[in-house]
């Protein structure tokens, strides 16, 4: 799922769009969201394959976390409830991810197969999407290139200035979204550091 439809772009900026500029302009704000609240717009199934150290007892994953179908460590399935917990945020084991499994070495291999992802894209992530997309659709493509339009002709050259500055939301904004969304969402054992 998109976090908005091209057309809602279109009709919040008030123009008719270059449909590449502006499924541009979407995943770059959809992008910046990602990585800066932790979380996923499409729902969907992953699988995280990480090498850990085998006293690993957290792993957090981008949410809205659905549900974990699996997690195995150097292909051996752990149980749920009895070797691992599911958490709002991720997985937790309590005795460590491979301590019961392996003792060959300090790492294992961990496999946690999952879904997550938003159903419905909730209104405020929404809007601050379009808000963003908005501006990265006005900058252009890509740092250092520029459109013009006059009478429905477009006409794209490379600027010598630098491309602009980052797509960025105001702090107090960002701060307020990912205590409702995001990474400001304690898991088990984290500590905030901004």
């Amino acid at each position: 799922m998109a976090l908005f439809e091209l057309t809602e772009l279109a009709s919040y900026l008030q123009q008719d769009l270059d449909t590449a500029s502006a499924t541009l302009a979407r995943a770059r704000a959809e992008n910046y969201l990602t990585a800066e609240l932790g979380v996923d717009f499409t729902n969907d199934e992953r699988t995280l394959t990480r090498r850990v150290p085998r006293t690993l007892n957290w792993q957090r994953l981008n949410g809205p976390l659905d549900s974990v179908e699996s997690v195995t460590v150097d292909t051996v399935a752990l149980t749920v409830v009895d070797d691992y917990e599911v958490t709002e945020a991720g997985v937790r084991c309590p005795a460590g991810f491979g301590q019961d499994v392996t003792t060959a070495t300090d790492w294992c291999t961990l496999v946690i197969a999952y879904t997550n992802g938003y159903t419905t894209i909730p209104g405020e992530l929404h809007d601050w999407g379009l808000y963003l997309a908005g501006v990265a659709y006005a900058r252009g493509g890509a740092p250092g290139v520029r459109s013009i339009s006059v009478d429905g002709v477009t006409e794209t050259y490379a600027d010598d200035s630098p491309g602009g500055t980052a797509l960025v939301l105001p702090k107090d904004v960002l701060k307020s979204l990912k205590a409702r969304y995001g990474s400001a969402t304690r898991g088990f054992g984290s500590v905030l550091l901004r």
